[in-house]
């Protein structure tokens, strides 16, 4: 994971175009793959409420995030736990284009 997401900060680095990613990065806010994915996307949440519950188990490693920072602004960020999809809760996000 942790060569996934630098190749992802090496791709989204090149572009000159606003970049959003999404997903199941399987790893917690504290993790080295999501403190690499900070080094260069602002996530649109912090202290992430949780996006799975199996067996007791919970935490969030579902995200959302773009760069560079000043090109969106977060004005809500939620996760639909009452939506069961997938194992995963859905997140959902509001952003605003900032140019």
């Amino acid at each position: 994971r942790i060569l996934q997401i630098r190749e992802v900060n090496r791709l989204a680095a090149a572009s000159k175009m606003p970049f959003i990613i999404g997903g199941d990065f399987n790893a917690g806010e504290q993790s080295e793959v999501i403190k690499t994915l900070d080094r260069s996307f602002t996530r649109t949440c912090d202290n992430c409420p949780a996006t799975f519950d199996e067996a007791g188990d919970s935490g969030a490693i579902d995200y959302l995030a773009f760069r560079p920072s000043g090109s969106f602004k977060s004005l809500s960020h939620k996760v639909l736990n009452t939506v069961h999809a997938s194992d995963h809760f859905p997140v959902l996000a509001l952003l605003q284009l900032d140019f």
